[in-house]
């Protein structure tokens, strides 16, 4: 019988509840089966699912987090081989307990270089972020202003990768029916991954899509937008989280005039998220001063201050793309 892939195996395993035969283990064991290279990948990440299910165990109790500390720093400092949505599933959930746990120079600097690794899935990047912002009250890594600019720029590839998809799914379509254009297969033929001249001439990302014709049913969902938003929200936290909660974010890490800069893009990144992705999907809100339309931008219910919420929110992005490009930068330490 073939065997299915890592990932089929994860979604069956959750649909199914088998996980519940891993949540009845102790901690210690959950650790010793995520931390054991040789387990299937499957179980590595139900077990690292049923320790999420037991975190208050990993604040109060010394012994669980001498268990579970090294498992889940050999995940992050080593991540498996296998199959890319099962590893960053892996991955990803490690990171989620990091903050939880004691962690040394050496994990906090494997899940900085998580950061800027542009092979990894996105997702674990932005939660590699977000675990160092929580940590780095306690253990501050050693280039704050480096990965705070790092996250800036996470932040705009998080909005590009949505332009991108979308423009991947045209391509396809339009591919599969046979009805490229003349312009589409000029675009396709380029070095910008099948997308438009102009937008290769606009910073090498691809943007505009007059390239593409016929009828737009692979535009950017609301789900999609809304995805955007929360990697914005997490990027932002990253940064400095909003007053009131336990860490200081890396801008703590920071003081003078880079702490002032870091404060302002998290500010920056956070008000794109809500003001300009979020607010987009949302229903109008009629006592709102702002339903009619923000200066032109993104009132709520609708980009336009119509009420209307689009069916598709590639403007949207390409709206938040080009403020987030305009946010401040950081100086780079040293």
């Amino acid at each position: 019988m073939a065997v299915s892939p890592p990932s089929l195996l994860v979604a069956l395993m959750l649909f199914s509840g088998s996980l519940s035969a891993f949540a009845a283990d102790s901690p210690a064991d959950l650790a010793k089966t995520l931390g054991d290279p040789q387990a299937p990948l499957e179980d590595r990440i139900a077990a690292v699912v049923s320790l999420q299910a037991q975190a208050k165990k990993l604040v109060d109790d010394q012994a669980v987090i001498e268990a579970v500390a090294p498992a889940v720093s050999g995940v992050i400092t080593t991540p498996p081989e296998g199959d890319a949505v099962a590893v960053a599933w892996l991955v990803s959930r490690s990171l989620e307990i990091l903050p939880s746990l004691p962690a040394s120079p050496d994990v906090i600097q494997a899940t900085a270089t998580l950061v800027g690794d542009a092979r990894r899935d996105l997702d674990v990047r932005i939660r590699a972020a977000l675990a160092l912002g929580q940590l780095a009250d306690k253990s501050p890594p050693s280039n704050p202003a480096d990965l705070v600019g790092g996250i800036r720029g996470l932040a705009i590839a998080a909005l590009q990768s949505e332009l991108d998809a979308a423009d991947r799914r045209r391509l396809e379509r339009e591919y599969s029916t046979g009805s490229l254009s003349s312009m589409s297969m000029t675009a396709a033929s380029t070095e910008t991954g099948g997308f438009s001249q102009e937008g290769f001439e606009r910073g090498g990302r691809g943007r505009g899509r007059e390239g593409f014709g016929g009828a737009d049913g692979d535009g950017i969902t609301k789900a999609e937008c809304r995805r955007a938003a929360w990697r914005l929200v997490q990027l932002a936290d990253a940064i400095e989280p909003p007053k009131g909660t336990k860490s200081g974010g890396l801008a703590a890490a920071l003081d003078g005039p880079a702490k002032e800069t870091a404060a302002a893009l998290a500010s920056g990144i956070r008000t794109i998220a809500l003001q300009s992705l979020l607010a987009a999907t949302l229903p109008p809100d009629p006592n709102s001063p702002t339903a009619g339309g923000m200066d032109g931008g993104f009132g709520r219910g609708g980009m336009d201050g119509s009420g209307v919420i689009p069916t598709a929110f590639d403007e949207v992005i390409e709206a938040a793309l080009e403020e987030a490009e305009a946010l401040p930068e950081i100086a780079p330490a040293g």
